[in-house]
């Protein structure tokens, strides 16, 4: 059996060949049937962003043999999943695949060319199920005040028929919602997916493995990095730095409004004499204002404070990097960079997005940002 290792060996010969398999799933998720030989390698491309809702989005055609992918109610409908596979071919003739998500084909269209006949198939992550086609509410929803955030979540995933067992951090699964929620119709489910998250400062999104994950921020100081770029190895192709000092904040205002109606607010700053952003170093101060009638306590308020101003922070210096494919990277990972051109030694970075091509003979092109903590006082 190929392991993790053996991958990772095989990446660092500078050549192989790169491998895609998708499956298409049943309501339930196992699987149907595979159509990796239908795959056209013309074109295709998988974008992955650090988002809360949507994260993982593809496209790519598929050869349409006797019509039988036409959209059909038999085999290929409304809310079709399928899940991707990308992987690599090793030294020993075997293949070793990562699982990249499970997606819902959303908008596909057929064309025909003479000899030539293509649907094209774009898709978003499961979180599409919960924001668009089946995620709308047609009546009022309540959560009542007090209830578990697992139970609200779980009761959320049961209406939009995620078979999948969301993968909740410990330390909010078990607190309550402090007032009664509720939602409209014409909201979607993903709306309280993403309020429920927000409610103690977490992160909400779809993994690779087409789990929803709901998690608090870790300390990046304590992540390893994935991939160690520099100018004399094989996989870094160029990149840019780009200081972006128009989206540069230094501290961030939260305010909200507690169950009788009393504001609460909290201001997190970044005083850091290591940021070179800070308050201290610039000698000035710009805010970022945030309001919600969703904060009725100033622990929520500070919470969520910190965690706007980490991303805020974060995105003030980012770097684009140019990569030959690999395909165990993910949104939140460390990588590190040495170019001394772009003044950078071993420095580490979150990876922000990336965007990586499905045909043989394309790349992987990765937005970072600066992962330095900040203490915040």
């Amino acid at each position: 059996m190929p392991s993790y290792q053996d991958y990772i060996n095989t990446l660092l010969l500078g050549t192989y060949i790169p491998k895609i398999k998708i499956e298409l799933l049943r309501d339930d998720e196992t699987t149907k049937e595979e159509i990796t030989s239908l795959i056209s390698n013309t074109n295709g491309n998988l974008s992955v962003k650090r988002n809360n809702g949507i994260r993982r989005s593809v496209n790519f055609d598929i050869i349409n043999l006797d019509n039988k992918y036409l959209p059909n109610i038999e085999t290929f409908f409304v809310r079709q999943k399928f899940k991707l596979y990308l992987g690599l071919e090793l030294p020993d003739k075997t293949d070793y695949f990562l699982p990249q998500g499970i997606y819902v084909i959303e908008d596909p269209s057929a064309t025909s060319n003479y000899s030539e006949s293509l649907i094209s198939i774009q898709a978003s992550d499961k979180f599409s199920l919960l924001s668009s086609i089946g995620g709308e509410l047609v009546n009022t929803y309540i959560i009542n005040i007090g209830t578990k955030i697992s139970t609200a979540i779980m009761a959320v995933l049961s209406l939009s028929g995620d078979p999948k067992t969301p993968i909740i951090d410990s330390s909010v699964a078990y607190l309550t919602t402090p007032y009664t929620m509720t939602f409209e119709a014409g909201s979607s489910l993903g709306d309280i997916i993403v309020e429920l998250s927000q409610l103690y400062a977490c992160s909400c999104y779809y993994n690779e493995n087409g789990q929803l994950v709901i998690s608090k921020d870790i300390d990046d100081g304590i992540k390893s990095s994935l991939w160690d770029y520099n100018t004399s190895e094989f996989a870094y192709l160029g990149g840019t730095n780009q200081f972006k000092w128009s989206d540069l904040y230094n501290s961030v205002m939260v305010q909200g409004l507690n169950i009788d109606g009393v504001a609460v607010s909290y201001k997190a700053i970044n005083n850091s004499l290591l940021s070179p952003t800070s308050v201290n170093n610039l000698r000035f101060e710009r805010t970022f204002f945030h309001q919600s009638d969703t904060l009725s306590t100033e622990q929520q308020c500070i919470d969520l404070a910190n965690y706007i101003l980490k991303r805020k922070t974060a995105v003030q210096n980012t770097v684009q990097i140019n990569s030959i494919k690999m395909y165990h990277l993910n949104p939140d990972e460390i990588i590190t960079l040495t170019d001394e051109k772009l003044g950078l030694n071993k420095e580490r970075f979150i990876i922000d997005s990336f965007s990586l091509s499905l045909n043989t003979s394309g790349t992987l092109s990765l937005n970072v940002v600066k992962s330095k903590e900040i203490p915040f006082i």
